[in-house]
């Protein structure tokens, strides 16, 4: 149980920002060419080699699931603007040390970057971050979450692009009134036997602290008092309670921890072994209105 709390604790939701001066925006498109290159540990999706211009602008990202969304992104803005971005995925254990070191060497340097939202403090520290003049758009139209991650000392230095979080998503049909709390379902599985083919009436990655935190969530809270270092603060009683539901659900469902996977979970949800499945999902932040 000592190693499920800290790994509760030290999870949390951490949005994802865009620092510089230009925001790439992704649509449809049927653009196809793409050139790949891989070099010490990083990955350039060349725009600047198929229309054989040099690059406008550099963009560096560090996580590398987002690849297929910048290296889109970046055809498409070509195809709208005219502008050849080159999009790079960075492989660096001192990512922001990476992108301060290019800068101040002046060579392949980036012109926008992306960085989670915990590093926002870091980029301003390292005089990497300018301020978004545009932010009085951004408050009226984005979550009021996504302007806090994006804001440092009470001024927005950021750009929101999107934010990840997790979902309880179930099976139309299998549950005769929508379940509308995890008590409910708990009982649901006491007073019915589930069908032959159902495996988990509930499943989810009990081994990824992203998963578990939302059970103990509402008793604990995060505050940064210096750079890079995070205070947590939780009500006791509560957070034991928390942790006392959260084990019940475990004994409930019977969830194996030693073979249960991200993968596995959605394996099974698609082939009705799970009716009801806790999954992870990536959402783009949109403004309400169109911006040139």
């Amino acid at each position: 149980m000592k190693v499920v709390q800290k790994r509760m604790i030290a999870a949390g939701c951490i949005g994802v920002l865009v620092i510089g001066g230009a925001v790439v925006v992704s649509r449809h498109s049927t653009y196809e060419q793409k050139e790949n290159e891989t070099e010490n540990g990083t990955e350039t999706a060349s725009v600047s080699r198929v229309v054989k211009q040099p690059a406008d602008l550099m963009f560096w990202y560090s996580d590398k699931s987002y690849q297929k969304f910048f290296e889109k992104a970046a055809e498409e803005y070509y195809e709208d603007t005219g502008i050849v971005v080159d999009v790079e995925y960075q492989d660096s254990m001192d990512y922001m040390d990476a992108v301060y070191t290019a800068t101040m060497q002046g060579e392949t340097f980036p012109d926008i970057y992306m960085i989670g939202s915990d590093e926002l403090e870091e980029a301003y520290l390292y005089g990497l971050a300018a301020e978004n003049t545009a932010s009085d758009i951004y408050e009226s139209t984005v979550a009021s979450n996504a302007v806090t991650a994006s804001t440092y000392k009470e001024k927005m230095y950021a750009y929101p692009l999107s934010y990840n979080t997790c979902l309880f998503v179930y099976k139309n049909g299998y549950f005769e009134t929508e379940p509308e709390t995890l008590q409910a379902i708990i009982d649901y599985s006491i007073d019915n036997e589930p069908p032959e083919n159902v495996q988990y009436l509930l499943e989810w990655d009990v081994n990824d602290a992203f998963y578990d935190f939302p059970f103990i969530s509402n008793s604990v809270s995060f505050v940064k008092d210096e750079v890079e270092t995070m205070q947590v603060n939780y009500d006791e009683g509560l957070y034991n309670e928390d942790l006392e539901f959260f084990s019940q659900i475990l004994e409930s469902f019977s969830i194996d921890a030693a073979t249960v996977t991200e993968e596995s979970v959605i394996s099974d949800f698609n082939e009705g072994k799970n009716p009801l499945c806790d999954r992870g999902l990536r959402f783009p932040h949109k403004t309400r209105r169109n911006r040139s």
